[in-house]
C-alpha cells in the first residue's frame, strides 16, 4: 500500500496559524512586523480595494489581493507610493520579496497549549488504512500528550514509522515540529537538492536536525518553506538550490526554525512562492518537489487530503492532480479528511471541474482534527 498524505492550510490552522482569509488581521497584530511593514501591507490591501470597482477580489483573501499585485507588477503598473513602501532596512526591494519575508514572520512562529493533532492523525486518520490493530505503529496513548513547549520524552519506544509520502502546499513547519514533539526520532526526509545551513550535504547525516535522508517517509514542499534560504555552497565545493535552517534548538529539542527569536535575528527572506494564481513555479528549488509529487501520486493506492478545501482558484492543482493521476489504475481511494469533508465533496460533485472517475474515487471523513 502506497499512502500521500497532502496537508493544506487546515492543516496548519489546528496551530493557530491564519488561513488565507486571516492573514492580514493576524499580519497586523504581530510583534514580528514593524510599523512601515503594516503600513505596506495597509496599502496592498488599499490598492487591491481599489480593483474591486472593476474586478471582483476578496477584501481579505491574500490569494486574490496578492494575485491583484502580481498582475501589476507584471504590467508595470504598481503604485509608487507602494514601491517607496517596499523597502528592506534602507535598501528597497520588489513588493513581492517584502512579502515573502513578512509571510515567514507570520507562518514561521508558532505556539499551542497542547498539540492534539497528532493524536487525532494517528488515531483517526492513520488508522483508517490499518495501522491500528493488527499494526499499531502509530498509536500513541492519551496520556503522552504533553504541553507545548517540551522536552520530548526519549524513553519513549521509537514507533515503525510507515513508508509513506508527505506533500504539503504549507511553508510552516507544523509537521516537523509535530513529529517531534512525539518521539525526538520521528523526523521526515526532505527532498531536494538542497545543503543544511552547518554545510551538510541533504542535512545532517548523523540525525541531528530536524530532517533525517534515511527516513522512509518523504517530505515534498511545493512552495518552499520558511526555513529555506537562497543556494548554498557545500564543504565539497559543490552548489546546492538551497539551503534549509535545519537546526534543532537546545532548549525544547524542536525546530529552530519555530522560535520567534529565529526572526528576530534572520534578515533573509525566504525561499517560498507567493500565494497568488500565477504562484506555480517548477524551476529552481521547486523542480524537484514537482516531479517527485507527481512520481508518488501516479503510484498512491491511498490519496489523503487533510486540511484542502480544493479551492476553485486553483486551477493549477486541479490540473496538477489530473496529469499525476491520469494512469494511476491502483489507486483505491482519495480520502477527504476535514470538519467539512461531506460538504467538499458534494461541492465537487456539482462543480464539474473533476471527472466521473475522480468523483467515484471520494471517500469524505468528517473530522475535527484540532479538537478531542
Amino acid at each position: 500500500m502506497s499512502l500521500v498524505y497532502f496537508l493544506g492550510a487546515g492543516f496548519s490552522a489546528a496551530y493557530g496559524l491564519p488561513v488565507m482569509n486571516e492573514f492580514f488581521s493576524v499580519a497586523r497584530q504581530s510583534a514580528l512586523l514593524s510599523e512601515e511593514e503594516k503600513t505596506f501591507l495597509a496599502e496592498v490591501q488599499r490598492f487591491a480595494h481599489m480593483g474591486v470597482r472593476l474586478v471582483t477580489i476578496s477584501r481579505n483573501n491574500m490569494e486574490e489581493i496578492l494575485s491583484f499585485l502580481e498582475m501589476a507588477e507584471q504590467a508595470g503598473q504598481v503604485p509608487q507610493r507602494l514601491n517607496d513602501l517596499a523597502k528592506v532596512g534602507d535598501k528597497s526591494v520588489p513588493p513581492l520579496e517584502l512579502l515573502r519575508s513578512i509571510i515567514a514572520r507570520v507562518y514561521g512562529p508558532f505556539r499551542s497549549t497542547e498539540f492534539t493533532l497528532p493524536y487525532q492523525l494517528t488515531q483517526r486518520a492513520f488508522a483508517l488504512f490499518g495501522f491500528d490493530g493488527g499494526n499499531p505503529s502509530l498509536q500513541f496513548p492519551p496520556a503522552q500528550r504533553r504541553s507545548f513547549p517540551a522536552t520530548p520524552n526519549k524513553n519513549l519506544s521509537l514507533p515503525t514509522f510507515p513508508s509513506s509520502t508527505f506533500i504539503t502546499t504549507n511553508y510552516d513547519l507544523c509537521l516537523e515540529t509535530q513529529l517531534l514533539s512525539m518521539h525526538p526520532q520521528l523526523k521526515l526526509n526532505l527532498i531536494g537538492d538542497w545543503i543544511s545551513a552547518e554545510g551538510h550535504p541533504q542535512g545532517d547525516r548523523d540525525g541531528s536536525g530536524i530532517y533525517n535522508p534515511k527516513s522512509p517517509a518523504t517530505l515534498i514542499r511545493l512552495h518552499g518553506a520558511v526555513n529555506w534560504t537562497s543556494p548554498g555552497y557545500g564543504l565539497n565545493g559543490r552548489t546546492y538550490k538551497f539551503r534549509v535552517i535545519s537546526h534543532i534548538n537546545p532548549k525544547n529539542n524542536l525546530p529552530w526554525g519555530i522560535d520567534e527569536e529565529f526572526y528576530v535575528r534572520g534578515k533573509e527572506a525566504p525561499i517560498v512562492v507567493a500565494p497568488t494564481v500565477f504562484k506555480h513555479q517548477a524551476d529552481g528549488p521547486y523542480a524537484e518537489q514537482w516531479r517527485e509529487a507527481a512520481k508518488v501520486l501516479a503510484a498512491a493506492t491511498h490519496l489523503i487530503f487533510i486540511g484542502y478545501s480544493f479551492p476553485q482558484s486553483d486551477a493549477y492543482m486541479r490540473y496538477f492532480l489530473g496529469a499525476s493521476l491520469a494512469e494511476n489504475v491502483g489507486i483505491e481511494a482519495i480520502h477527504i479528511i476535514d470538519p467539512h469533508a461531506n460538504e467538499i465533496v458534494e461541492r465537487l460533485k456539482n462543480q464539474g471541474h473533476y471527472g466521473a472517475h475522480f468523483i467515484d474515487l471520494l471517500c469524505p471523513h468528517n473530522r475535527c482534527w484540532d479538537k478531542n
